[in-house]
């Protein structure tokens, strides 16, 4: 009887020491881990970085480009006027001359 608690008492023994080695194991994969996902957080802190200034930037070429495309409606309206109103002067100098 001795000899069979002594045995079982061994192999709950063993079966600890295996189950602290598992802990060991798993506390250090939980702090590889955790220093992945802090990595993994100061990267993505960078990255919103990049993006960011790549988005400004991008945001301004295009303000630059609808201002230049607002300058060029602006100046085709311009001409258009301007031809309208040479259009009209010529007109009106016709009928002048048509009625004199």
């Amino acid at each position: 009887r001795w000899e069979e608690e002594y045995t079982v008492r061994v192999q709950l023994q063993e079966r600890v020491n295996e189950l602290q080695e598992e802990a060991q194991e798993a506390d250090a994969c939980q702090e590889e881990l955790a220093m992945k996902v802090e990595q993994l957080k100061a990267e993505l802190v960078v990255f919103k970085g990049l993006m960011s200034n790549n988005l400004s930037e991008l945001d301004t070429k295009i303000q630059e480009k609808a201002m230049k495309v607002d300058m060029d409606i602006c100046r085709r309206i311009d001409i258009t006027a301007k031809l309208c109103d040479v259009a009209q002067q010529r007109n009106c100098e016709d009928m002048i001359k048509m009625f004199q």
